[in-house]
């Protein structure tokens, strides 16, 4: 779900704890969480994971810029946005658990 965080104020966070809660029932899949809004600052992230407590959910920081593919300019986005991929690439060319 890019772009939706669980961070104050968007409405998120309800999204996010549902989107976990199912992770863990099904038990079968994985949840990669914005933690935080464009520009929000490291510690600011840190205080919205540290509850999350869970094996089916991960997160990263911080926002990436990317090269959109219609515009051919640089874009920030979530770091879900590109984390699929490169899982997806790491599991192509390594082991699962690197």
């Amino acid at each position: 779900m890019p772009g939706v965080t669980d961070a104050g104020g968007t409405g998120g966070g309800s999204l996010v704890t549902k989107a976990i809660d199912m992770c863990e029932n099904r038990g079968d899949c994985f949840y990669i969480v914005d933690p935080s809004k464009k520009g929000d600052s490291i510690a600011t992230a840190i205080s919205r994971v540290e509850t999350m407590d869970t094996n089916y959910t991960a997160t990263y920081y911080p926002w990436v810029k990317i090269v959109d593919r219609v515009t051919s300019l640089p874009v920030w986005v979530p770091p879900s946005v590109v984390l699929p991929g490169v899982i997806a690439y790491t599991d192509q060319v390594a082991h699962e658990w690197f």
